[in-house]
């Protein structure tokens, strides 16, 4: 075997020039492939950070039936969270939200103070009547969906608090503070320090009205959730809704989030109440894409490698012909067929584990590179929308040890592969004839 080494490394030597040349393209090919999967994987892990970060969360864990039906009384007890699940290994973070839904109106009049005022003005002030006194504006209301939050944990599973495009997030719970997306806000005409009356249902049947100062503006990246959803702090909603220590969800961030599916069925439990719902659930055109990234992988390796193949099969010819008598001389000599089929098959895993290695290592540093330093075509291209999420045209890679070792592997097995049939050519012809020949 050493023997058949050191004559494979010298005769890949004897022609450098065919020898890089060759082992250039299969490099080239490999690094083009690793960095083509890994901006893929990029793009998607953009859309699909942007689609689960900004709003919905790797996972919701709900009381039973709340994700179907909405009902506002479907809640669970802040006190007593389910530690089971959101206590597993899994998990990174954690945050508890309650919904809402009403009429939201700004500019209206005050009548008193804080929660002074009467039902009456609040009437008037949702409803989008006109004033004469106080504020002295018109006010059309908008149906909106508010979502109570607590700022410190939301940071902890959300985008959120840094979509802010104008003035600040919540400060805290217990300050009738209100961040309005960017639609709803140009739909109420309302700015920073504006005034906004909430008016809704309780959860005990009674009409829930408040009163928010607008503090920041919230560019969330989509256009139509932008347009009706209204954040207030975890505690005025409570308070609001007469749902005080109550949690419609908990939001959750995990670990590894493309396996939220695999742990919400490990960690559900049918009989507990409680409800764990991937992102899966809420994304089901985020699941395809992902999917669908296995086929492209697989029509992207066969449009690299097949020029690999070509390459490699002439370089592997071309060196039979000009070496057949060479091999015949060897084999006159007395060295068997599968010896020298043997030497073939070296020299082609040589030549195919170079060319791997240095390909893996060439593509490794693009990756990198373009992960620090990624393609920004924002001046020339427009973002698009898709599955809930804002893509922005900023093309950058996400480096992957499957995208790196798949064209690597590959590579390699090719090279040995078209070797084959040389090789199997060589041990069936004999050196009497070849030297006859020639």
């Amino acid at each position: 075997m050493r023997l058949l080494l050191t004559m494979a490394w010298r005769n890949l030597g004897r022609r450098p020039m065919r020898t890089f040349l060759t082992m250039s393209a299969m490099a080239g090919a490999t690094a083009v492939l690793i960095t083509a999967l890994c901006m893929l994987f990029g793009m998607i892990w953009d859309l699909f950070s942007a689609a689960t970060e900004n709003y919905h969360g790797h996972a919701v864990v709900a009381a039973s039936r709340y994700l179907d039906e909405r009902h506002i009384q479907l809640a669970l007890d802040e006190s007593r969270p389910p530690l089971g699940i959101l206590g597993s290994p899994e998990v990174e973070g954690r945050a508890a939200r309650l919904r809402g839904f009403g009429l939201l109106s700004a500019g209206g009049a005050r009548e008193g103070a804080g929660r002074g005022w009467s039902p009456l003005a609040r009437c008037r002030n949702a409803c989008g009547a006109r004033e004469g006194a106080g504020l002295g504006t018109e006010s059309q209301s908008q149906p909106a969906e508010f979502l109570g939050v607590d700022p410190a944990a939301e940071r902890l599973v959300s985008r959120l608090p840094g979509r802010v495009a104008e003035g600040r997030f919540l400060a805290g719970s217990g300050k009738r503070e209100m961040v309005l997306g960017a639609g709803l806000a140009r739909r109420l005409a309302a700015g920073l320090g504006s005034d906004i009356a909430v008016m809704g249902q309780a959860a005990d049947g009674s009409i829930a009205a408040e009163r928010f100062t607008v503090v920041g503006i919230l560019d969330g990246g989509d256009k139509l959730r932008d347009s009706t959803l209204a954040l207030v702090g975890l505690r005025d909603l409570q308070e609001m809704l007469v749902l005080e220590g109550k949690v419609h969800e908990w939001v959750v961030r995990l670990k590894e989030p493309l396996k939220a599916k695999a742990w919400a069925e490990r960690v559900s439990d049918p009989r507990s109440g409680v409800e764990v719902a991937p992102w899966n659930r809420f994304l089901p055109q985020m699941s395809e894409m992902f999917n669908m990234i296995r086929l492209l992988r697989g029509i992207y390796a066969a449009i690299f490698y097949f020029a690999v193949v070509l390459v490699a099969t002439n370089t592997m010819y071309m060196a039979l012909l000009e070496r057949i008598r060479e091999f015949a001389v060897m084999g006159a000599l007395g060295l068997r067929a599968s010896r020298l089929a043997s030497l073939v098959l070296m020299e082609a895993l040589l030549l195919s584990s170079g060319s791997a290695l240095a390909g893996g290592c060439l593509g490794s540093l693009a990756v990198l590179r373009l992960q620090e330093h990624p393609l920004d075509f924002r001046r020339t291209i427009t973002s698009i929308t898709w599955a809930g999420a804002t893509l922005q045209p900023v093309y950058r890679t996400v480096f992957a040890w499957e995208h790196v070792l798949f064209p690597v592997a590959v590579t390699a097995v090719i090279g040995v592969a078209v070797a084959l049939l040389p090789a199997w050519k060589l041990g069936r012809t004999r050196p009497v004839d070849i030297l006859r020949e020639v």
